[in-house]
């Protein structure tokens, strides 16, 4: 497959970490087609806006958003826009501006007064990125280099809540159709951690006189998030120890879950989790009867008393010696007890007692048998003794 940039390396300005391959948008592409055959959702999918992005550690955001977006936006002037977003100067805005067909301002950048770090973008024109022109577009700014599209705020955050629009232009940063003229939800991907836009595919002009390209570059309305970011080991989140050690400070951990199920627990996870060693004081399994039904009691299986017991190395761990059992052996007796992960077979070791016990019980009435006649000898042979005294 062919990796080379749409246009080579003649476009020696741009960072050379950036740009859109023929494979990466092949991938994207067949990551899609992939998704799609396994849901039934009509949504895009890959980074996009209306669906779940991939969240980088420094995506955490860390300032407290609302459920909806909030409605004290006020316009910031253009000095004001430069400042707050970092620009280099108030030429940089221009190439992101946009006007409706009668020719009156369309692009403004506006900010919530009870959430500063909140801005709302609205008909940013996009630049053609110059390694893929026609297909992939930014925000960035041609002297700071900063790109305005950075963090935008997940459109699929609260059901879509934060949603934005794409719309394409018709050329000079006039909206097409007066910004009705939107692109398919379909047809795009938005890259969030780095405030890229790409196409799946070349926009036909069937949807549109003025097709994306990099003569009429799409336009974009949405809400940005300029807060603080937190990272796994931020002091926010995690505490600092003793040493080079670090722990979690903020409360039950939820894995799987986003509903605290027992308050008094510190960590839930519902689901399998994989650990190579666990070193606790207590293991303890839900056993309530009104968490359970069908239940049926368990007649001794001396069977179980045929399952081989070893010694063994792990092949993962050779200079270890373990005991245990072969989960194949198991199977065969109690199958039950055995799970498979990954084609691997697993015995649940816990539940080996549940099963020794009726054998047990068993045992115990074979031995109080046993001491009974012991006894009933034991007082027969006295009393033949004393008569023949």
């Amino acid at each position: 497959m062919n990796t080379e940039k749409f246009l080579g390396s003649a476009q020696t300005s741009d960072p050379p970490s950036r740009g859109f391959s023929v494979q990466e948008v092949s991938e994207l592409a067949l990551k899609k087609l992939l998704w799609r055959s396994s849901t039934s959702a009509q949504l895009s999918y890959i980074n996009e806006p209306y669906t779940k992005p991939i969240v980088i550690p420094d995506q955490i955001m860390l300032d407290a958003l609302p459920s909806v977006p909030p409605t004290d936006f006020v316009t910031l002037t253009d000095i004001s826009a430069v400042a707050l977003l970092g620009l280099a100067n108030l030429s940089e805005l221009d190439a992101f501006r946009t006007t409706f067909e009668n020719h009156t301002q369309a692009f403004y950048i506006q900010q919530s007064v009870q959430y500063p770090y909140i801005f709302k973008l609205n008909y940013a024109m996009l630049q053609p990125w110059a390694a893929n022109p026609d297909l992939a577009f930014s925000g960035i700014c041609s002297i700071s280099q900063v790109n305005i599209l950075n963090y935008i705020i997940p459109y699929y955050l609260n059901n879509g809540a934060w949603r934005g629009s794409f719309c394409r232009t018709s050329g000079g940063g006039t909206l097409s159709r007066n910004g009705t003229d939107i692109i398919r939800e379909s047809q795009l991907s938005f890259l969030f951690e780095n405030g890229f836009f790409t196409c799946y595919e070349k926009d036909l002009t069937k949807y549109s006189t003025t097709p994306i390209s990099s003569k009429y570059p799409p336009a974009v309305t949405c809400y940005l998030y300029k807060g603080q970011f937190g990272l796994p080991t931020c002091d926010s989140l995690w505490s600092k120890g003793s040493g080079s050690t670090i722990y979690y400070s903020k409360g039950p951990v939820l894995i799987g879950e986003s509903t605290i199920r027992d308050p008094s627990l510190i960590m839930d996870v519902s689901g399998n989790a994989r650990i190579d060693n666990i070193l606790c004081n207590s293991l303890e399994t839900y056993s309530d009867r009104r968490l359970k039904s069908n239940i049926v009691e368990i007649p001794a299986n001396p069977d179980i008393l045929s399952i081989g017991t070893y010694h063994f190395n792990y092949n993962a761990t050779p200079h270890i010696k373990e005991v245990g059992l072969i989960a194949q052996e198991v199977e065969k007796v109690v199958p039950e007890i055995v799970r498979e992960h990954d084609g691997m077979k697993a015995v649940q070791y816990d539940k080996m007692g549940v099963l020794l016990l009726p054998i047990v019980r068993e045992q115990q009435k074979r031995i109080q048998s046993l001491e009974n006649h012991v006894m009933e000898l034991r007082s027969l042979v006295g009393r033949l003794f004393a008569k023949l005294m």
